[in-house]
């Protein structure tokens, strides 16, 4: 919009100054006619000074009446004509030179005009260029993000895919895993009912099934505790016995504390389990 209007104003200067010019050369001409309007008076004022002479010398006083009258009112009205027209020119002239000094302070107001316009037009292109220069950037910077973005949807289909397959094989195993559960909750049923039928007759056992009792119950707790299954056996110590081995027997036969009170534990279920079922088979006998 600033280059429109510079542009617009330095054709309107142009045609300021070729009018001015167009004045100007008018002013030029009516100054020729008055120039050759003084060279007709001239010419005229001689040829009367030559009729004169020649008048002059004729001594006819008549003619010389005659010419005088005639050339003096012919030399007035030619000169009153110079005297109107160099008047009327002289105004002109002034006027049309303070037009010109009017113009020319026009003229130098515009030139200045039109250069602070062409600095402020090659600011702005130099705007223009970096203002392209920042838009192509931008448009790289959309490039490559729209370029990150299409990637990141593929790696996040990708992903979506995988974590589904992953979920999928997640379920499988779960299954798999509480079917095993269930599997092992129903082997565990058995062993323990399995393990009830085996405390139950613990007074029959011998120094071996003492050993493998106590393994069962202990678990990995009693790996590495050959040197006391060994003595067990050693000693003959039965499942008769087991009702009166204490923390002194077991820390004579070498069981740290934590042993011990696995198995006073063990062993006061099952005799708590005995004497529960004496009572109840006491009670059966009693009401029959």
């Amino acid at each position: 919009s600033v280059k429109s209007a510079a542009e617009t104003l330095i054709q309107t200067l142009r045609e300021n100054i070729l009018a001015s010019q167009m004045q100007f050369d008018n002013e030029k001409n009516e100054i020729n006619k008055a120039t050759s309007l003084q060279m007709l008076y001239d010419r005229t004022c001689i040829a009367i000074s030559c009729t004169q002479q020649h008048v002059s010398e004729s001594r006819d006083p008549q003619m010389i009446r005659a010419f005088k009258l005639h050339s003096g009112e012919q030399k007035k009205c030619i000169l009153d004509k110079f005297e109107c027209k160099k008047k009327t020119l002289q105004e002109t002239v002034r006027e049309n030179s303070s037009k010109l000094t009017s113009l020319k302070q026009q003229e130098t107001s515009i030139d200045q005009e039109i250069q602070s316009l062409e600095e402020k037009i090659c600011l702005l292109e130099k705007q223009r260029s970096g203002l392209q220069l920042s838009q192509h950037s931008v448009r790289a910077t959309i490039d490559t993000c729209e370029t990150q973005r299409h990637e990141l949807e593929q790696s996040k289909n990708m992903s979506l895919t995988a974590i589904a397959n992953q979920v999928d094989k997640v379920d499988d195993t779960y299954h798999d895993l509480l079917q095993r559960t269930q599997h092992i909750e129903s082997l565990q049923e058995i062993v323990n009912a399995k393990t009830a039928g085996f405390e139950k007759d613990f007074d029959d056992w011998n120094a071996d099934e003492l050993v493998s009792w106590i393994k069962l119950v202990g678990g990995e707790e009693f790996e590495g505790e050959e040197e006391f299954f060994d003595q067990i056996r050693n000693k003959c110590i039965d499942g008769k016995q087991l009702r009166e081995m204490n923390s002194l027997v077991f820390e004579l036969l070498g069981l740290d504390d934590e042993h011990q009170r696995i198995l006073l534990r063990n062993i006061s279920r099952i005799a708590k389990r005995e004497c529960e079922a004496s009572r109840n088979l006491c009670g059966l006998c009693a009401k029959n």
